[in-house]
């Protein structure tokens, strides 16, 4: 009986410290791929799910600001037909505060390299996307 109970109190301390090692990187980060994940399944509407309803989006392949989830879902409206894929090179991760992070960074889809921002936000349980800055990355200084 004592060896099942040092049993479950050590895997409760193991559960603990990984408990302890999340934290708003790693949260903002995870939403981060799960857009990702999304993004690459050509999935619009787990895409959606990733953002927060009021979200506002600076994309790479329109002039204007998007906000909430109509613009967006209009933004992305090719994606499921449109065989997209994203792969991210770096992504540096910032904390705000407890339920703000911020993800910055660079990928490429099929139009080349980009640059993008990412401010992740937590809204009851859920990490979820409150602005995307996407742009072209320049050729820079010569």
């Amino acid at each position: 009986m004592a060896w099942l109970v040092r049993c479950a109190l050590a895997a409760l301390v193991a559960m603990a410290s990984v408990t302890a090692m999340a934290g708003p990187a790693e949260d903002g980060a995870a939403a981060i791929d799960r857009w990702n994940a999304a993004y690459n399944a050509n999935d619009l509407d787990a895409l959606m799910k990733v953002y927060a309803p009021d979200a506002i989006l600076q994309g790479t392949s329109e002039p204007q600001i998007n906000v909430g989830t109509a613009d967006l879902r209009k933004y992305f409206r090719n994606l499921p037909k449109g065989g997209s894929s994203n792969t991210i090179h770096e992504r540096r991760m910032f904390v705000i505060n407890d339920t703000t992070a911020l993800g910055v960074g660079t990928y490429s889809f099929k139009g080349g390299p980009a640059r993008f921002s990412f401010l992740v936000v937590k809204r009851g349980n859920d990490w979820l996307i409150q602005h995307h800055h996407s742009s072209s990355i320049p050729k820079g200084r010569d």
